[in-house]
């Protein structure tokens, strides 16, 4: 079964965040890196997540709802609950 949660990032405070997040939560996720600075972020596949090319991306593939890095992406993925 894929993964619900894909998360786009780099070694970033803002990406380390996200990540923090998700393990908090204990939810399980896909990481892709991609290097903003080398032109990752320009490609026609990450464009069409975030047109603005800003990371991190997180991407809720049940309904696709993507959250943006100007979101701040912290957010808590509706029904998420940290697994006892």
């Amino acid at each position: 079964m894929a993964n619900e949660l894909t998360l786009w990032g780099s070694g970033t405070a803002r990406t380390m965040r996200a990540h923090w997040m998700l393990l908090d939560l204990g939810l399980e996720y896909e990481f892709h890196a991609i290097g903003s600075r080398i032109g990752e972020t320009r490609s026609a596949e990450f464009m069409r997540l975030n047109p603005r090319h800003k990371i991190p991306v997180l991407r809720h593939g049940a309904n696709d709802l993507v959250r943006l890095e100007r979101d701040r992406v912290g957010y808590r993925p509706a029904g998420a609950a940290p697994t006892e």
